[in-house]
């Protein structure tokens, strides 16, 4: 029995002396480091390298005082994402996206602004009903972050994320 116990160590100890020996820690650090740039590039640094340039176009401080200067906390809104986080500020009733197919009829009577991209309302007025007119209050950044180059390496890889500008219009009921 004691000498099975005396054993097991010596063969843990064989198998971790020659492991040091197969990945030495040089390759090691090397392997963790390529492991983390390759993360890096295809994650954060694609989001990053796109994000820098635009970066005036992408304060969200615009749509919080867009939204702030045209929404009144009693309005009922169907908005979009974009404004989710001053819509919330603001204690005001919002509908998005996500619910806008479960909406029932007495709650889309009681929608009286739309805050939504200006492409959004023909679906929305075949869901909630027409009778909408444009306030004129829109704030309005038209077309796509430059990914043109990106487009080509990686199709549809930011299109459903972070590829859209901001682009919200003010829509009330007749």
């Amino acid at each position: 029995m004691s000498l099975m116990v005396n054993k097991v160590p010596l063969r843990v100890w064989v198998i971790a002396d020659h492991s040091q020996d197969l990945f030495g820690v040089r390759l090691r650090r090397g392997l963790v480091a390529a492991v983390m740039m390759m993360v890096f590039a295809t994650g954060l640094g694609i989001r990053m390298t796109l994000a820098l340039p635009e970066l005036k176009s992408r304060d969200y401080a615009k749509v919080e005082s867009f939204v702030r200067a045209t929404i009144h906390p009693s309005d009922v809104v169907l908005a979009d994402y974009q404004a989710f986080y001053p819509l919330h500020e603001l204690n005001a009733t919002a509908y998005y996206s996500w619910y806008f197919h479960i909406l029932t009829e007495q709650e889309a009577a009681f929608i009286n602004c739309l805050l939504i991209d200006p492409a959004w309302l023909p679906t929305a007025e075949s869901k909630i009903g027409g009778g909408w007119h444009a306030t004129g209050e829109s704030y309005l950044n038209v077309g796509k972050f430059n990914i043109a180059w990106l487009d080509q390496l990686l199709p549809d890889y930011l299109y459903h994320q972070t590829n859209l500008k901001y682009n919200l219009a003010v829509y009330r009921r007749r």
